[in-house]
């Protein structure tokens, strides 16, 4: 490799022997700014596959001594003028030791299929969300997707697209160290047609009560995730009761049966303008309240006071709808998941931008 040509001026190199490469710095190439590091795999007197390391390694200012930790850990060091640094005449006049701390890069890839069919949906939109509600899309010609993750954090993956609920997947971040690998997490998204009547398991009640019982908030919990994942969705909540009692009676109980599943779900931050409740009292019931031979029939009769849901509308304003002017299947949109915080791929420069033109100190005095 021949650098004599390009090179205007290099400052001291470093060959760090347990990886075998160089870095260095140099004003020759196109830079951020002033003098950038650089790495190049090889030594000791052949290399190759020389690169700048981007940001936020390298500035507008200059940057220069680049080593990494001596002892292993996730760090590397160099000196810079960098605004930050220590300021007597002007914001970069002076350099100062910086230190860089590496965090691993997590991204979740996966895909949105069809959960009848089992093949890929096509122009969906993809949504992860963290617990501060924080959300990424993601627009996808073919059903896949990718996703940056950072450390410490949970994320739910959902996907949208008209006429389908969707279901969800978990992935947290909470136990990533800053000194583990890099990794990725695979997951399915999983789309199905709407249909209008759905049930959740185990939404039962005591005898003669409204109140829920233990086993039915849990169940309850599935269907706050279903209504926050499906935003579009609105549900009808309808009530039964046993044959015990008379039919305004039962018709009134079932009616405050729908009731506080309704508020267990405002509660838990589902928007009330979504729900509609209704009790159907004894009529409809999934078990005989009697035997064959008339006597009382406990199970039927616990089996009759429940609550079922009925998804009533699909309001597509309230859905993130694919954008068919930035469509991108993993290949065409594999730079979106290595951006730098200007919104620059990883060592790619906005060609209008004055950072690709090599210079020397900034507001230099």
């Amino acid at each position: 490799m021949q650098v004599s040509k390009s090179i205007q001026k290099v400052m001291k190199s470093l060959l760090d022997s347990r990886v075998n490469k160089l870095y260095f710095s140099s004003n020759g190439w196109v830079t951020m700014g002033g003098f950038d590091i650089y790495s190049a795999d090889g030594g000791p007197s052949r290399y190759a596959n020389v690169m700048n390391l981007g940001y936020p390694i390298n500035t507008s200012a200059d940057e220069l001594y680049f080593i990494k930790d001596p002892v292993g850990k996730p760090d590397g060091y160099l000196v810079s003028n960098r605004v930050g640094s220590i300021a007597l005449k002007n914001p970069t006049c002076c350099d100062d030791i910086w230190r860089i701390q590496y965090e691993p890069r997590l991204l979740v890839a996966g895909r949105v299929i069809d959960c009848e069919t089992k093949q890929p949906v096509e122009d969906v939109v993809v949504k992860m969300v963290d617990e501060t509600g924080d959300l990424k899309t993601f627009n996808s010609t073919d059903g896949t997707f990718g996703f940056n993750m950072s450390r410490s954090h949970t994320y739910v993956i959902t996907a949208d697209k008209q006429g389908f609920s969707s279901t969800r997947a978990t992935v947290n971040t909470s136990d990533v160290k800053r000194s583990d690998p890099d990794d990725t997490a695979s997951v399915t998204i999983c789309l199905s047609s709407i249909s209008n009547a759905f049930r959740v398991s185990n939404v039962y009640y005591d005898y003669d009560k409204a109140t829920l019982r233990p086993e039915s908030v849990a169940s309850l919990d599935s269907l706050v995730n279903f209504m926050r994942d499906n935003a579009s969705l609105s549900v009808e909540i309808y009530s039964f009761a046993d044959a015990k009692g008379t039919d305004q009676y039962n018709k009134n109980l079932s009616e405050r049966r729908a009731q506080s599943v309704k508020d267990y779900l405002v509660n838990n931050g589902i928007e009330d303008a979504r729900m509609i409740v209704k009790g159907y009292g004894e009529k409809m019931p999934a078990a005989p309240n009697t035997t064959t031979t008339g006597s009382d029939n406990p199970v039927g009769r616990q089996l009759n006071r429940r609550t079922e849901f009925r998804i009533v509308t699909d309001v597509p304003t309230r859905r993130i709808i694919f954008n068919s002017a930035k469509p991108g299947s993993m290949d065409e949109q594999e730079k979106n998941l290595i951006q730098d915080e200007n919104g620059n791929a990883d060592g790619e420069l906005d060609s209008e931008s004055d950072a690709g033109n090599p210079g020397s100190r900034v507001n230099q005095q």
